[in-house]
């Protein structure tokens, strides 16, 4: 028995050895170095927030998956999960509102890799299906139209879809880059090709590895959202009113005004239950937490929730544009603990906040309230968790 001890004493060098070759074959994939780049863009961006970060709280983003669908809500676990928040194409803590509406896509194989001011990575889809229109990119999905619009908002629309086909829009004369962007390539392991993008203030977004040069590249432009009152995020300066165990509330902060909530027509609602019904496919128990003008522009937006059972759903900001409802969706937990405890908005003499404890967790299973503020922060809804 003794002779089987060096085989033994192997295994692990073995299994070792076997791991290393499995992840090196994920690198050769186009699907993996998406998700490292992504991670590897993120923590650029984090060295560059000179320790902004946590002070500004942990700001959680309405954001598409991987796969580019609108990422719905999940189970209202700890962790802000009720917003089905998912990293590709996110923009992180750290970023700051948009400044202009310049956006980008890069054509590599069958896929375009797509990036717009407002957003810290890029989105991959196939090229075939994507378009570009007033209102940025945009591509059939849900039975609707999703849009990746300038300034980083993503939203669901009943469509239909507009705009040119990417085969129309990158050619020679849209490859110039606006002054202080670039579209960066350096040598990578095994032949590939890294790109990155440059914008201005120095920062650099990993567009990921290709196996071979970019076939096309297209800057695009197209105005930023109308609405005028963009919010910085809530900070620990914030006078927010705390309860005895030193939780923040939904209590009006210090020298701040409430903000009435105005009833929603019932023709409106109607619309707003059909479209969800399609997006949520069937799920149409929807409940308006409360509407107010959040972004300055002559409509106001709804936030509005849709139940999936007693501990989980789905939150949107909907307004209004030149195509009709739009749907935002925004990383808040949706339960019963939610809904029995509405939300209130306040000014601050500038900009409207929407502020709202919400114990995350089903029946039995609550925490501490953490607070969440809804805002519009110049280029999509942002959802800041103060706790």
């Amino acid at each position: 028995m003794p002779a089987f001890r060096p085989r033994l004493a192997l295994l692990p060098l073995l299994l070792g050895l076997s791991a290393g070759l499995s992840a090196c074959n994920a690198c050769s994939d186009d699907a993996a170095p998406d998700e490292a780049q992504a991670k590897s863009s993120q923590k650029v961006l984090e060295k560059k927030s000179k320790g902004k970060g946590k002070k500004d709280g942990k700001r959680l983003r309405n954001k598409l998956g991987k796969d580019g669908k609108l990422a719905k809500g999940g189970k209202g676990g700890k962790g802000g999960k009720g917003g089905g928040v998912l990293a590709n194409g996110a923009r992180s803590a750290t970023d700051t509102p948009p400044a202009s509406g310049v956006s980008a896509v890069v054509l590599s194989g069958e896929d375009a890799m797509l990036w717009t001011e407002g957003t810290s990575g890029k989105l991959t889809r196939p090229a075939a299906k994507v378009r570009w229109s007033s209102r940025g990119f945009e591509w059939d999905d849900d039975g609707g139209v999703q849009v990746l619009a300038p300034g980083g908002a993503r939203y669901w629309i009943a469509g239909p879809p507009e705009g040119r086909p990417l085969s129309e829009v990158v050619t020679a004369d849209s490859a110039t880059a606006p002054e202080g962007y670039a579209i960066e390539t350096f040598p990578g392991a095994r032949g590939m090709v890294r790109l990155s993008l440059k914008a201005p203030g120095d920062r650099i977004v990993r567009i990921g590895m290709l196996r071979e040069q970019p076939k096309g590249t297209a800057w695009l432009s197209a105005a930023l959202p109308a609405g005028t009152l963009a919010a910085p995020p809530l900070t620990d300066t914030t006078p927010l009113v705390r309860s005895a165990s030193g939780l923040p509330t939904t209590a009006a902060p210090t020298g701040w005004t409430a903000v009435a909530a105005t009833p929603v027509p019932d023709d409106q609602l109607a619309t707003w239950k059909k479209d969800l019904a399609t997006l949520e496919r069937g799920n149409s128990a929807i409940t308006v937490v409360g509407s107010w003008d959040l972004d300055g522009d002559p409509d106001l937006e709804a936030l509005v929730c849709v139940a999936k059972g007693p501990d989980s759903g789905s939150c949107y900001v909907v307004d209004n544009g030149a195509g009709g409802a739009r749907y935002h969706p925004v990383a808040l937990p949706w339960n019963d603990l939610a809904a029995a405890n509405p939300p209130a908005a306040f000014t601050d003499g500038s900009h409207p906040y929407v502020l709202w404890a919400v114990a995350h967790g089903g029946p039995g299973r609550e925490g501490d309230p953490e607070l969440h503020s809804l805002f519009f922060d110049g280029g999509a809804f942002e959802v800041n968790r103060m706790n």
